[in-house]
């Protein structure tokens, strides 16, 4: 089944007229690209634009990334050439980058040091950092962690339209969408819920929530994330839960328990593909459809 999805994303590369640019890196693995967003500089009839309250008055060629998911998404839209330094917890894909803290902690110094034209972001940063890169030169734009399919696009759309306009920007974003629905149709759940590592479940609102529902109906309806003891009433087909949690930690839960005694299939999909939002978040319907062929061989 993996091999199915990645069939799926190069089949969506391979439609979109993608082209090799001078900024393509035979490091980054191909099955990842899944946007035909030029990466020579655009045209400057295509700027300004603004992004995250942000004027872009022309194409970024030295930036910074405080954020794995950003970092990842640089690379699938051909970017990577263009970074100067990423956060210490960017480790997909594998660059020799000048590490240079996190959002919450940036070593300001080395990032003035690296002369970047943009920083990224996609959690808030104080004020106070953001000042102290603004007086050197740099824009910082802090972007907004999805909570829905549309501002998944949107992410895409944003950092996309940084480098060429609010017209690939868009592109981008389209693209991004349809490998992640394409891959969605890998995996048919029925009724659901999604239990985070911290035993609470995934309801309205957030992004496990939006990714899953697009192959089943979650039966966590609050906004937010929930006690579990609120669900107590519930009977899903499927408890999803986040890979950091095991079998037992499932079925030490009373209301858990009461779900697997009715019937409740447990699966475990990796939690980090909805903390990273990327190309890889398509990953959890692979992870999905996987175990259920496995549940489906065992009982034929």
């Amino acid at each position: 089944m993996k091999k199915y999805l990645s069939l799926i994303l190069i089949g969506c590369l391979m439609l979109s007229g993608c082209e090799d640019g001078e900024e393509s890196s035979s490091s980054i693995p191909s099955e990842i690209v899944v946007s035909s967003v030029p990466v020579e500089t655009a045209e400057a009839s295509v700027f300004p634009v603004d992004i995250c309250g942000v004027t872009i008055d022309a194409a970024p060629q030295r930036v910074v990334s405080l954020s794995p998911a950003v970092t990842e998404i640089l690379a699938e839209l051909g970017y990577t050439a263009r970074l100067r330094g990423i956060s210490n917890y960017c480790d997909h894909p594998e660059l020799s980058l000048q590490t240079v803290g996190s959002s919450e902690n940036p070593d300001i110094e080395v990032i003035n040091g690296l002369s970047p034209d943009v920083v990224f972001t996609l959690s808030g940063m104080s004020e106070r950092d953001i000042y102290a890169l603004n007086d050197e030169g740099a824009q910082v734009i802090c972007l907004q962690p999805p909570v829905s399919v549309e501002a998944y696009g949107a992410l895409y759309s944003d950092i996309a339209s940084v480098f060429g306009g609010t017209e690939q920007g868009a592109a981008a974003g389209e693209k991004a969408v349809r490998a992640l629905t394409s891959a969605a149709e890998s995996a048919e759940l029925g009724s659901f819920i999604y239990v985070t590592d911290k035993l609470t479940a995934a309801g309205a609102g957030t992004f496990e929530s939006a990714v899953l529902s697009m192959s089943g109906e979650n039966l966590c309806t609050a906004d937010g994330y929930s006690e579990l003891l609120e669900l107590s009433e519930a009977v899903p087909q499927y408890i999803i839960a986040s890979d950091r949690l095991t079998y037992d930690d499932i079925t030490d839960d009373d209301t858990l328990y009461s779900m697997v005694s009715d019937g409740a299939e447990v699966l475990f999909v990796t939690a980090s593909v909805f903390e990273r939002p990327s190309v890889r978040t398509a990953n959890v319907f692979s992870q999905i459809a996987e175990q259920l062929s496995d549940d489906t061989s065992e009982t034929e």
